[in-house]
């Protein structure tokens, strides 16, 4: 399992130390363009945290090497030009038949409201 832009790597690093019960074997990245948050001590065999700019090709290591590849919270951080080489690059480090899943926040909805002296927050 791959996490692309994968920020502290905790949603990567909750998965590989919850899965060993079901899956033995398998292998997971974190791939993030800026290290400094990564977790300090979170290396261990299975689990593996790369700093990449993922508008850029993967390394050919990491070609078709994953059976999913999760990414989460990326709409406000990349733009409409870097999206399709973007999608292309993450399609070339899934296995054949392999998912992406591409989960986004529906933010047409948000909106900020100023803070109304009335209301009370602490209920």
């Amino acid at each position: 399992v791959a996490d692309v832009a994968c920020g502290s790597g905790s949603w990567i690093s909750d998965l590989a130390h919850s899965s060993p019960k079901f899956c033995r074997n398998c292998e997971y990245g974190g791939f993030d363009i800026a290290r400094e948050a990564f977790p300090k001590v979170e290396e261990w065999s299975r689990l593996k945290f790369v700093q990449h700019d993922c508008s850029q090709r993967f390394s050919d290591e990491w070609l078709e090497r994953f059976y999913v590849v999760h990414i989460r919270l990326l709409v406000y951080a990349i733009t409409e030009a870097d999206l399709k080489s973007l999608l292309k690059n993450v399609v070339e480090i899934l296995k054949p038949g392999g998912y992406l899943q591409w989960a986004e926040a529906d933010m047409k909805d948000w909106r900020a409201v100023p803070r109304e002296s009335s209301v009370n927050f602490e209920d």
